[in-house]
């Protein structure tokens, strides 16, 4: 085992010294300053000619099931080929190849209401998060159907998952991309399990409320670790928590925060070993849960209405009202984004339904309000904060409000969905 291990370790030691020699000879025959403003160009090229190329219609035959008013599109998924699939407030969920072409719709009749999507890579397929009027839509059943049959037209051959789990409130069910897992909740157990995303079938471990002493309030899941948080009230000078491996569920660390009576906590956010946390009237805390250190953001008194974690450039994104800024976890500001007011058209609307960051994490994609009640698509560098390009809706004269959106990173479209039902795709 040492020697294996050992080899491993010189092999790559190897590789990484021939690529730095690679590097370098590149950057004596070309200034290292101008690659990265050929990365800054192609990213400004990659969005700068994009325009609307067709609209796709949620509320048009044979997409509609339920007549009546139209409704807005609540989420968008789209995959590696091409295919989108648009998610509406009431519940319809269809699907449209990359021509546009209307290919099934996922709800099984009327009585179906499909909450939620996630387009599971670890084993191609869409995931279906749905309630039914036989359970007078209070259980939540979960379904997989492979991209490839849905390609063709074919939504009726899916796979049931967790049926095992009753999944009615406060039960769930969360999708970890980042680790390959899904974490449900049964209700009627009060059971947890963690299950394997690339067979959602196998099940790899489970535990309940008996985990911490003063049972499980809320679970915060990062790269390979889960954190489970204790319930708290103000009159605690204490708040546990206890840090386990994602892969098997041990336990790393138990702790108790301590906290001030009396306030509310407003923020508890994990990002790896750290912990962000802020209660009512009280700084953001960063805390690390490895070794205690903690670090005070004063500029956070008010509470920030959200978080988008980095985890290719250990950064994170306050959300504060309309505006996005770019921190490290040493408490120090990083960017802040020009042009870039975020436009929040209605109230119900939460930031990650119009902002999306590049798998990449080098770009952020987002809806940004340009005054007397107008929007447009800006698309700005995550280092820098600088706007590489501004895509014009009103050029198009479209005026609905958007209310999604996303962007396919292999396609290098931006799709939009709005209040309408509509689904728009812009292309370079």
């Amino acid at each position: 085992m040492a020697t294996t291990v050992g080899s491993s370790s010189s092999s790559h030691k190897r590789k990484r010294e021939t690529s730095n020699i690679d590097q370098r000879l590149m950057d004596r025959q070309i200034d290292s300053s101008a690659r990265h403003n050929f990365i800054k160009r192609s990213s400004r090229e990659r969005f700068s000619n994009i325009s609307l190329e067709r609209t796709l219609d949620m509320w048009g035959q044979p997409v509609r099931l339920v007549p009546g008013d139209r409704h807005r599109i609540q989420e968008l998924c789209c995959t590696a080929d091409g295919l989108i699939f648009g998610l509406t407030t009431n519940g319809v969920c269809a699907c449209f190849d990359k021509s546009g072409r209307h290919l099934c719709v996922l709800n099984h009749d009327h009585n179906e209401v499909v909450r939620s999507l996630f387009h599971n890579k670890h084993n191609d397929t869409l995931i279906a998060v749905s309630v039914f009027a036989a359970d007078q839509f209070s259980c939540l059943r979960c379904r997989a159907s492979a991209i490839s049959a849905l390609r063709q037209g074919i939504c009726d051959q899916f796979t049931e998952l967790f049926a095992t789990e009753s999944l009615r409130w406060p039960g769930f069910v969360e999708f970890d991309d980042v680790n390959g897992k899904v974490l449900t909740l049964s209700a009627d157990m009060t059971t947890y399990k963690v299950w394997s995303m690339t067979d959602p079938a196998v099940l790899l471990y489970a535990f309940n409320e008996s985990r911490v002493p003063e049972g499980i309030s809320e679970i915060k899941i990062s790269p390979g670790v889960m954190l489970l948080v204790s319930h708290h009230n103000k009159k605690q000078t204490h708040l546990a928590l206890k840090l386990l491996a994602i892969e098997d569920g041990t336990t790393l660390r138990s702790l108790k925060q301590p906290m001030k009576r009396d306030r509310e906590i407003e923020v508890i956010e994990q990002f790896n070993e750290k912990l962000l946390l802020k209660q009512q009237g009280s700084h953001l805390l960063i805390i690390d849960l490895l070794t205690s250190r903690v670090v005070k953001l004063k500029d956070f008194r008010v509470r920030p209405t959200g978080f988008i974690f980095l985890y290719e450039n250990q950064t994170f994104l306050s959300l504060k009202d309309t505006t996005i800024t770019m921190w490290n976890f040493q408490g120090e500001k990083l960017a802040s984004f020009e042009d870039h007011k975020l436009c929040l058209p209605i109230p119900e609307i939460e930031h990650t339904s119009i902002v999306y960051v590049t798998h990449s994490q080098d770009m952020i994609i987002s809806l940004c309000d340009d005054g007397d009640d107008g929007s447009s698509i800006h698309v700005s560098s995550i280092k820098s904060g600088k706007c590489l390009a501004r895509i014009d809706r009103q050029a198009t004269h479209e005026r609905s409000l958007i209310t999604a959106l996303c962007y396919s990173e292999e396609t290098g479209d931006i799709i939009t969905g709005d209040e309408n039902g509509r689904i728009q795709v812009w292309s370079n």
